[in-house]
């Protein structure tokens, strides 16, 4: 009796030991208001797509972050069905789309959470890289945000 109940612990804990948690995207985008806008975002075109046959269907999400003149930026973009894989830093799987995330500096730290997220890797399922094709001439949805105190985020509008 008592064999048969340790083979099981023994599983168990070795199951437990090597088994990789499947993160969230709140696990990664540690900034609620970035994530009910890119909720709005995904929304939005789904709703978009269903209703117009000549608006594409988006797939793929970038968060993008850059610094310009001490000041730091998030972009938001909905990118149809292209990702590069030279850039990228990682991505998650949400919502049946995949949000990658671009431009590790500084900018990200209060953001979202580099560690929680699947790393870069050149080929993503259902996707293609900006490396491999010839991407035709096209314009993401984008909405930028300015990062102010400890990662708060305001929407900008560049003059």
């Amino acid at each position: 009796m008592i064999k048969p109940l340790l083979t099981i612990c023994i599983a168990l804990l070795f199951f437990s030991c090597f088994s990789k948690k499947q993160h969230t995207i709140k696990d990664v985008i540690l900034n609620e208001s970035l994530l009910t806008h890119l909720d709005s975002m995904i929304v939005a075109n789904d709703s978009l797509a269903r209703i117009n046959s000549r608006h594409i269907k988006h797939n793929s999400y970038w968060i993008f972050f850059s610094e310009k003149e001490n000041d730091c930026y998030v972009y938001l973009m909905a990118n149809f069905s292209y990702y590069n894989s030279d850039e990228m830093i990682g991505y998650i799987n949400y919502k049946n789309k995949t949000v990658s995330f671009y431009n590790n500096t500084t900018c990200n730290e209060d953001i979202i959470d580099t560690e929680t997220f699947n790393k870069r890797i050149k080929k993503i399922d259902n996707l293609s890289d900006y490396n491999d094709i010839d991407v035709p001439p096209h314009e993401p949805d984008i909405m930028v945000f300015k990062i102010i105190d400890h990662g708060a985020i305001v929407r900008y509008r560049e003059k």
